[in-house]
């Protein structure tokens, strides 16, 4: 049964507030699984397991809150249940949750935050939808986390230490389907299939991450017009159906594909052209449908190390704007002498928000976001080691960061106590960077390895899927 919400009478000042988790927080989750179950993290020998399932009625669960008056619901009136002997009042007064009330998520989201927070699962303080546990196992001499877990509405994803029990936390809800990751047996969560594969050259355990299904089903629209004719409008749905479809594929699980659909994005300017380079991208992604990005595991301790890596390309994007891409990576201590592991864990294409003056402007406005993104994953990883919250923590105590770049100019400014540039707003930029990046912790490298540069240009697909599969890091011109 569902109600039809647009009819509530408390529509209007309903808090229908209710968040789903980020895509960091997904991805943080899942570097401390790999991590674990490689036995890497925080230095000890336990292996950790990551599980998967989904609620069974979670709208039917919670109670209402923020109404100043009962609220009724009047019962169908269909052939079935008048048969069914179903319904026999004329009203029914609304205690609990009900499907297709407009807050139906938010009163289930509190009524999960109640009941993980009553067991003893923490909020984290930078994602309200990623709760982690903290206990002392027996044998060990302090408390550590042990579990981790994000809900996406009623579906739900636990990593855990091997040791720790995860049944009272499982009885917490009523679960539909469910299962454990392992080599036979892989996961699906938000569309996309979630393996554990073994690299024999290297003796770990890895993930892989790929959108088979979704991609399969993805169909390419004839093209009707020529080069740079603006779009008709009968043409129009067409290319927002191919957009849209890039734009979760990219964001998911194929950061290969993201230049072309943010480059490409123009509205009701799109022009043939562009809609012609997203079907080229849907035939990639066709060719390559079991290819997704690949997470190796990273030791995860107090000597863990966030790479940040920026690029951007000059006034290429519409409007004159610079196309910027950002990505994030955990690796050891080795990194910055030897070619090292890196642990993908965030990316980002995007269209600068101002018209930039130069390359150097446009070089310093994508390296300041990216270490925005950096910042924020290294006080949520942060969290996770120190076991308080990421506001109260400080500057001094978070992981060291570095940040590369292939901008020699960028690198000289950012390097020095007193940049040397006549662009005052680059002068910002630049300082927002050093608040973080200290002057020893900014590394210049040649273009070809400046692996985000395919985040920047639609021309570099191959390439940058290539190392998608095993991403790598090669801060220094050494052997290795």
């Amino acid at each position: 049964m569902v109600c039809v919400g647009c009819l509530d009478p408390d529509l209007r000042k309903l808090n229908r507030d209710c968040s789903t988790p980020t895509r960091q927080s997904e991805h943080l989750l899942y570097c401390l699984y790999i991590s674990g179950k490689n036995k890497r993290l925080f230095g000890s020998q336990d292996e950790w397991q990551l599980w998967g399932g989904d609620v069974q009625t979670a709208f039917l669960q919670g109670k209402q809150e923020g109404r100043d008056e009962d609220l009724y619901m009047r019962p169908p009136r269909d052939q079935i249940t008048r048969l069914a002997g179903t319904f026999k009042a004329s009203l029914f007064l609304i205690k609990g949750n009900v499907y297709g009330l407009a807050n139906a998520p938010r009163t289930w989201g509190l009524e999960v935050h109640k009941r993980l927070v009553g067991f003893g699962f923490r909020q984290h303080s930078l994602d309200s939808q990623m709760y982690y546990y903290i206990d002392k196992l027996p044998g060990d001499d302090k408390a550590t986390l042990v579990c981790a877990m994000i809900c996406y509405v009623d579906d739900f994803l636990l990593a855990y230490n091997s040791r720790f029990d995860k049944q009272p936390v499982l009885k917490l809800f009523s679960w539909g389907s469910q299962a454990e990751l392992s080599t036979d047996n892989s996961l699906d969560f938000k569309g996309k299939e979630i393996r554990l594969k073994f690299d024999e050259a290297q003796s770990e355990y890895y993930l892989s991450f790929t959108q088979t299904k979704f991609i399969e089903a993805l169909e390419v629209p004839k093209i009707k017009g020529k080069g740079e004719e603006t779009l008709q409008p009968a043409d129009l749905p067409d290319y927002r159906s191919v957009s849209g479809s890039l734009q979760w594929v990219s964001g998911q699980t194929r950061p290969d594909v993201a230049a072309t659909i943010s480059l490409c994005s123009k509205g009701s300017k799109a022009t043939y052209k562009d809609l012609s380079l997203m079907c080229d991208a849907i035939k990639f992604l066709k060719q390559t449908k079991d290819e997704g990005f690949n997470m190796y595991p990273t030791s995860i301790d107090g000597n863990t190390i966030l790479v940040s890596y920026a690029d951007s390309s000059w006034a290429n994007a519409e409007g004159f704007a610079s196309q910027h891409g950002s990505l994030v990576l955990f690796s050891d201590a080795r990194v910055t002498e030897q070619v090292r592991h890196g642990t993908l864990v965030d990316w980002k294409s995007g269209r600068s928000s101002r018209v930039c003056r130069s390359t150097l402007a446009a070089e310093a406005v994508a390296a300041d976001a990216s270490v925005d993104r950096s910042v924020y994953l290294n006080y949520m990883l942060s969290e996770l080691i120190q076991q308080k919250p990421a506001f109260q923590i400080s500057t001094t105590d978070l992981l060291r960061s570095i940040h590369v770049t292939d901008c020699k100019s960028l690198y000289d400014c950012i390097s020095s106590m007193n940049p040397n540039t006549s662009e005052k707003r680059v002068i910002i930029d630049i300082r927002s960077i050093q608040q973080h990046i200290g002057r020893q912790e900014i590394h210049w490298v040649p273009t070809h390895l400046m692996f985000c540069d395919c985040l920047t240009k639609i021309s570099m697909m191959q390439d940058f899927q290539k190392w998608l599969q095993k991403p790598w890091i090669k801060l220094r011109d050494a052997p290795g």
